[in-house]
């Protein structure tokens, strides 16, 4: 199974779980998660989509920033794209509100329109003391012709197209 599938996989356990989602307003955190935030602003390094680098989190008033430097300052690995992480659109804290569990940030392919993803997704490793961000964007969405052969007396094959989701991903730690 190729770590992107991974990736997402632990993106939708975490989506699942017992959490809260935090309504956004302009990209805006509320003001009673700004303290929480502040314990995941920092810099993780690792690598995504074979590019190592560091992704940062910081804070600007309200707003998350997040950003990458990396052997190819893009995200995506490919510098031709400059693609863009914008504003926060989900944020998702544990039941108690003590762990952000996952972010979503708006995302901008920039010159890559073969990148299907209009979102960076971070979901957040659940040990406070080793800070763990995995991060995936939607690469793309692929048509695949799915058949089925009915039984006896008469068989019949009957088709159809379902769709399967690729993904670009990393793992950072602090």
């Amino acid at each position: 199974m190729n770590r992107s599938k991974i990736l997402f996989g632990l993106f939708l356990i975490t989506a699942v779980t017992s959490c809260k989602q935090v309504t956004i307003v302009n990209g805006e955190l509320p003001a009673e998660y700004i303290e929480l935030a502040k314990i995941y602003m920092t810099s993780y390094h690792g690598s995504f989509n074979s590019n190592a680098g560091d992704l940062h989190l910081s804070l600007n008033g309200k707003k998350i920033v997040v950003s990458f430097t990396g052997d190819v300052n893009d995200i995506t690995g490919d510098e031709y794209c400059d693609s863009k992480m914008g504003d926060l659109k989900m944020l998702q804290v544990n039941d108690q509100g003590t762990m952000i569990e996952a972010a979503s940030f708006a995302f901008d392919p920039g010159r890559c329109s073969e990148i299907s993803g209009r979102s960076f997704d971070l979901t957040f490793s659940q040990d406070p003391k080793k800070l763990q961000a995995q991060a995936v964007i939607l690469k793309e969405i692929r048509p695949i012709q799915v058949c089925v052969v009915t039984g006896p007396p008469n068989p019949v094959q009957i088709c159809h197209i379902d769709y399967q989701n690729y993904y670009m991903g990393g793992v950072f730690s602090k």
